[in-house]
Parts: C-alpha cells; structure tokens; sequence
C-alpha cells in the first residue's frame, strides 16, 4: 500500500508565478543561503568512521590498495588517523562548489520557513 503525502514550497507569488509559468525550480548555491552557519565547514563532524572516510575518497576518485585500506582503517581505530582536518575541509569546500539546494516541507503553515 502506498501513500501519498503532500509536501510544500515555501515562495514568494513571484516566485510562484515562476513556477508555473516556467515549470522549474529555483535551486540555491550555498554561498547564497540566507543563513551564513548552513553548509559552514566549521559544522562538519571530523569524526567519521572508517567505512565513511573511505567512501568519501572513493567518490572523489582516489585508489586504494587493500593494504592501505586496512592501515587507514587501523589509524582511525586507534585515533592516529583517518583523514586531517585540512583534507576533510578540501573535500567538503569541493562538493559545496557543485552544490545547489531547494527546499520542501511536509507542513503547510510553519511560520519559520517563510
């Protein structure tokens, strides 16, 4: 059985006459939130498991050999490794670059959303 929920756009009536009249969406870059805190590095947890890290440069496209997998995993049990605060923020300021977001909820009157 499924069902359906209805979910919500908070805009503006410009920026609903864009949707309807175009049949788009508006998605937003980081750099432009309202908020200067959303998408801040300094809120990025470094403390990752293993397994996560590892997931992280694959998808950035570095190889590993099974050796090096298992010594990254031993570093970061032990609390000697894993990535550095340097190489984290790198990555993340480089996924944030080819980052754009757009908003829905599934409450219809929540005053702090406007």
């Amino acid at each position: 059985m499924c069902l359906k929920k209805t979910i919500f756009k908070y805009v503006d009536l410009e920026g609903l006459g864009s949707i309807l009249t175009n049949s788009t969406l508006k998605f937003t870059h980081p750099q432009n939130f309202n908020d200067p805190f959303e998408f801040h590095s300094n809120l990025v947890d470094r403390k990752l498991s293993a397994n996560h890290q590892l997931e992280i440069l694959k998808k950035h496209g570095e190889v590993l050999t099974r050796a090096e997998i298992e010594k990254f995993k031993r570093q970061v049990r032990l609390n000697k490794g894993g990535f550095d605060n340097d190489h984290l923020i790198e990555l993340f300021e480089q996924r944030k670059q080819e980052t754009y977001v757009t908003c829905f909820s599934e409450v219809s009157d929540n005053l702090l959303m406007w």
